[in-house]
């Protein structure tokens, strides 16, 4: 997926503007060979910040004009939600003949942190959730899988819960990737958030605004997918996270002084992340909010890795 993902050339990005509120500015940062949204907005410049480097590096693998070494992928950007409480981003690869991942990703609006599936429901919640989903699937796992895959396809449906989609009053979490890839089924749940408001957390009631009261500011995020910052060795960096899948853990390491962007995948488990490729080796513990370990370029000593979110 690493070299694949260096190989691909950059197209065009477009957007379209779908949201409510309009809470921020949308204009388009043009780059070498496409473009990407960049929101704005004069009161949240730190939130506007974060939010516009998770996104590019989660697309184009960089902060300006990609460098030769940086990511460079094609997608659509549609804006669903883009109030004081949510900014929801749905990404979509443009040419659908590569094995890249559409990306939708939420954004607490007051403090530019991404929001995990696990932050909006209640423990209790998140249990139902998952029994939700296998219901919803039930029938198609009965058709399309064979007997002795059924119990994989279902642990797999109660644990890849990070590709979900944020719009107004509905939750969609989409489990195409735990059905073969050939299976003739729309594996998508779209659940709207008003008949299951008792199993939604303060966090939830506050992104869909069913209690005003919660402060969005306060809200601390406990998913793993965010922007993580601080440094490897002396060199400030970036590091972008998607979600976990089938404890596979990806993303971007961004060195801030050079612009070089550095696609990262490997195992993830039991809080570690271990990642190798051609650029050296990664390994390091991510826990409470803080990225610590080290990190080997190919050819070069080993570096101290502290980031935090």
């Amino acid at each position: 997926m690493r070299t694949l993902f260096l190989s691909i050339l950059a197209c065009l990005s477009t957007f379209l503007l779908t949201a409510q509120d309009n809470y921020f500015k949308v204009s388009t940062l043009n780059l070498k060979d496409g473009s990407v949204p960049v929101f704005s907005n004069k009161k949240a410049k730190k939130v506007s910040k974060r939010i516009n480097e998770y996104l590019q590096l989660a697309t184009v693998g960089s902060l300006a004009e990609p460098h030769k070494d940086s990511l460079t992928c094609a997608y659509d950007y549609v804006i669903l939600l883009n109030n004081n409480r949510c900014l929801s981003v749905r990404c979509t690869p443009i040419d659908s003949t590569l094995p890249v991942p559409a990306k939708s990703i939420a954004f607490n609006a007051a403090t530019g942190q991404v929001i995990g599936i696990t932050d909006l429901f209640s423990s209790t919640g998140l249990g139902e959730l998952k029994r939700m989903i296998l219901r919803q699937h039930a029938d198609a796992i009965a058709q399309y899988i064979p007997a002795e895959s059924k119990e994989e396809v279902n642990k797999c449906l109660k644990n890849n819960l990070g590709i979900f989609t944020l719009k107004q009053g509905i939750i969609s979490i989409q489990s195409s990737s735990c059905f073969p890839a050939n299976t003739p089924y729309r594996a998508v749940l779209d659940m709207p958030v008003q008949p299951v408001q008792n199993l939604l957390s303060n966090y939830g009631f506050g992104v869909f605004g069913l209690n005003p009261d919660v402060k969005m500011k306060k809200m601390v995020t406990n998913s793993l997918p965010n922007l993580y910052s601080g440094k490897i060795g002396s060199d400030a960096v970036l590091l972008q996270l998607d979600p976990v899948m089938d404890k596979t853990l990806s993303g971007v390491l961004y060195n801030v002084h050079t612009g070089k962007a550095i696609p990262v995948q490997g195992s993830f488990r039991s809080n570690h992340f271990d990642a190798e490729g051609s650029w050296g080796k990664f390994s390091v513990v991510i826990s409470n909010g803080m990225v610590q370990g080290n990190f080997r370029p190919a050819g070069g000593r080993p570096q101290t890795i502290n980031l935090e979110k």
